[in-house]
């Protein structure tokens, strides 16, 4: 304090030292004097560096200094063999000149195996902490639903992440431990089918707008009960053009509520209520939606009321695809969306539900439902209240969702969905910030911003189900499911020499 108050004194002001050491000592006293009183260790940590030749030695030196910046590593020449034996076991440090004083939380700060565990206590490998130990990370799908805790995974990232490869990696764990596995695939990308084993056990359903798969997405047949309505009346409402007046609203509403009522499952009914309404706003909207009805990828959403509508979901492995689908950039806004775009994210939507209702079947048996450009869903209130049903729906029928997404919306609403979270690569300081909330820790950290925009070739931090953070690479460990994932234009990876690990 007066080292600080003197130079304050003076023409040009206190430096930042004498800034700081008021602050410090203040933090010294408080962790002294606290109820606990933890100790004080008089401590030196001593590395061992080896190799075959001096400029390996050199080479490996400069490396282990640079993963220890901003911390200072000396070499002091003339006292090398004392510090070589000071390795033995039961040795005492040799060299006083480079003790010091340190707290605990120091002294574990410093030690090179230290790392934040991450991931779940057994389970299959997905990959390994950014530690310079490289501590296995476990992951086991199930672990959600066995602790009552929300089981949604989301996984966000840029294109060329490694969030689809992770996502399907861990799928496919899941089905080799036994999992019942329904896939969207909005993209047509995924390569389940190539993986060993699975070849004979998936089946994979392309929708279309042909006449075998109209109606197969209709929400008043793929939704259970307490949603039927709302759900109905928001696919509907979605694919029609903005802006949509408050009276169709109640128009739609009102011959959604009576379809209901009479126990139909099919929005063809609906149409009909419409057309039969004695309102003109009830016959105009009638008329917009049976011109969508009648082409198009609308079709899923409307069955026919005597045909029967097409099955799935009848093997270990369920891919959904569908053809033709067009969406829109993350990001914009309705009244900017195509045509072709909003139907595409309506339609989407029901596929996720209609994806629910085939993991669910069977709550005896864990499902892991992957739904791949997730922020569909994740947009706008009503998506995130079908995430929320998804989440809590799958806590209770045993099942896990993995959510792929190129960009994360409002975090503070998807924070209590999500169970567990991993933030890959991101292309701004913004979406790092994002990242960083969703993930708990400080969006304002730079160094954590700067790590975020950096990661390449499945490096994230994860959020595991306890709420633990950790750097951690995504390692798909066998070559051959690399080979099988991979969608990057070339040929394909290999490891170099036995042993070699190939990574996302």
């Amino acid at each position: 304090d007066h080292a600080y108050a003197e130079e304050a004194a003076g023409d040009h002001g206190a430096s930042a030292n004498a800034s700081e050491r008021p602050r410090a000592a203040r933090e010294l006293e408080e962790y002294l004097t606290a109820a606990e009183r933890p100790p004080l260790l008089r401590a030196q940590l001593s590395l061992c560096v080896s190799a075959t030749s001096a400029p390996e030695l050199e080479e490996r030196v400069e490396r282990l200094r640079s993963e220890y910046r901003p911390v200072d590593l000396h070499r002091p020449l003339g006292d090398q063999l004392k510090l070589f034996c000071s390795h033995f076991p039961g040795q005492r440090a040799p060299v006083a000149a480079y003790d010091d004083y340190m707290t605990v939380e120091q002294i574990g700060a410093m030690v090179p195996t230290a790392t934040h565990a991450v991931g779940s206590e057994t389970g299959p490998y997905i990959g390994h902490t950014l530690s310079g130990s490289r501590q296995p990370v476990l992951f086991d799908p199930t672990e959600a639903s066995r602790t009552a805790r929300a089981p949604a995974v989301l996984l966000s990232g840029t294109l060329g992440s490694g969030k689809t490869l992770t996502l399907e990696l861990i799928a496919y764990q899941a089905f080799l431990a036994g999992s019942a596995i329904v896939d969207i695939d909005p993209k047509g990308d995924h390569r389940l089918d190539r993986l060993p084993g699975v070849g004979d056990r998936i089946e994979t359903v392309e929708l279309g707008s042909t006449d075998r798969e109209a109606g197969m997405l209709d929400p008043l047949r793929v939704a259970p009960a307490e949603t039927r309505e709302d759900l109905a009346v928001a696919f509907l409402v979605s694919i029609l053009p903005d802006p949509v007046v408050p009276q169709w609203r109640t128009e739609v509403r009102l011959a959604v509520q009576l379809a209901c009522a009479a126990g139909s499952r099919s929005c063809e009914d609906v149409l009909d209520r419409l057309e039969s309404t004695d309102t003109d706003e009830g016959r105009a909207v009638a008329r917009s939606l049976r011109a969508h009805a009648a082409s198009g990828l609308a079709r899923l959403g409307f069955a026919s009321r005597e045909g029967k509508t097409a099955e799935a979901g009848t093997a270990d492995v369920t891919s959904l695809r569908i053809r033709d689908l067009q969406l829109a950039l993350p990001g914009t806004a309705r009244s900017e969306l195509l045509e072709e775009e909003r139907v595409g994210q309506a339609v989407l939507r029901l596929l996720a539900v209609y994806a629910l209702s085939l993991t669910s079947r069977d709550p005896s048996r864990h499902a892991v439902l992957c739904f791949d450009e997730a922020w569909v869903l994740l947009a706008d209130s009503q998506g995130r209240a079908l995430v929320d049903r998804i989440s809590r729906l799958g806590r209770a029928q045993n099942v896990t969702p993995l959510l792929a997404t190129q960009a994360l919306a409002d975090v503070e609403d998807l924070d209590p969905l999500i169970g567990c979270a991993m933030c890959f690569s991101v292309e701004s300081d913004r979406e790092a910030e994002r990242a960083l909330a969703l993930l708990r820790l400080d969006p304002e950290d730079e160094r954590l911003r700067s790590q975020l925009v950096g990661f390449r070739q499945g490096r994230c931090l994860m959020r595991d189900y306890d709420g633990r953070v950790a750097g951690v690479q995504i390692d798909l460990a066998d070559p051959r499911l690399l080979d099988a994932l991979d969608t990057t234009p070339g040929p394909p990876r290999r490891p170099e020499g036995a042993g070699d690990t190939a990574v996302p």
